[in-house]
């Protein structure tokens, strides 16, 4: 009998409500501008409290979608970074290897310039003076040598023809205080004048701009 009645009020209010429900449906059904109404206030109601309990979720989802789009933004500049490095060593690669045939090309055209030109010549006498080094090789005019013509060895430069004779010419050193010699800086390209200073291997180099 207790067991009973420990259950009675919430089967009274399970009818009450059964009854309220049966009341409304009724009225709407009835078109009761007051049913209407109840209706209507009880589906905001529930509408508010959907929309309640779907924010939270809906602001998961976004913040999910959110998280997902900045680590593929991420990744995406993290391979263009790579990819960018990996240009730029091929681009530094190209480089290198465009210097290197420009190089090459000027060797060789250089070498076709100046090759069949080349004449060996042996030092018949040093001519060596207090404002002018200079000195005598057995080439001359029945050789092709003219005066301005420069004079090389095996490391460079030695001198310029100062002056020739038919079967002989004198070459004044590059590091005779008299003589002056126009070049070009590899490096830089640009072009002064060498001047000698009197000193063995000792130049002076002016007019660079």
């Amino acid at each position: 009998m207790t067991l009973f009645e420990s259950h009675r009020p919430s089967v009274t209010k399970l009818m009450v409500l059964v009854l309220l429900s049966v009341l409304l449906m009724a009225l709407d059904r009835a078109g009761n501008i007051w049913a209407y109404r109840i209706n209507t206030s009880i589906g905001s109601f529930t509408d508010g409290i959907v929309r309640i309990v779907q924010t939270p979720a809906q602001w998961g989802v976004n913040l999910t979608s959110s998280f997902q789009d900045s680590l593929k933004k991420n990744q995406t500049i993290e391979q263009l970074q790579q990819e960018n490095l990996l240009l730029k060593g091929q681009m530094q690669q190209f480089f290198d290897l465009q210097k290197e045939v420009d190089h090459l090309k000027k060797l060789l055209h250089g070498q076709n310039r100046v090759v069949p030109n080349v004449l060996l010549a042996r030092l018949i006498a040093v001519n060596d003076g207090p404002e002018q080094q200079s000195f005598t090789i057995n080439r001359g005019i029945n050789d092709g040598v003219r005066p301005g013509q420069p004079v090389i060895d095996g490391q460079g430069i030695v001198g310029q023809i100062l002056r020739s004779s038919l079967s002989g010419a004198v070459v004044v050193e590059i590091d005779s205080r008299r003589h002056a010699l126009s070049v070009r800086l590899g490096d830089t390209g640009f072009v002064g004048i060498l001047n000698g200073t009197g000193k063995p291997n000792t130049l002076i180099m002016d007019r660079i701009p």
